[in-house]
């Protein structure tokens, strides 16, 4: 849930929101949520 907290990408919540909720259990694409976040925050 890091990539979901980060409040410089608040655009961006609602889309981790979207794809944290239908897979839940799968931490690869959180994983890659975070990766995500941290090229947009450069």
């Amino acid at each position: 849930m890091c990539a979901i907290t980060i409040p410089s990408n608040n655009h961006y919540l609602p889309l981790g929101l979207m794809l944290y909720k239908p897979i839940g259990e799968d931490f690869s694409l959180l994983r890659t949520a975070e990766e995500y976040s941290k090229i947009i925050n450069i």
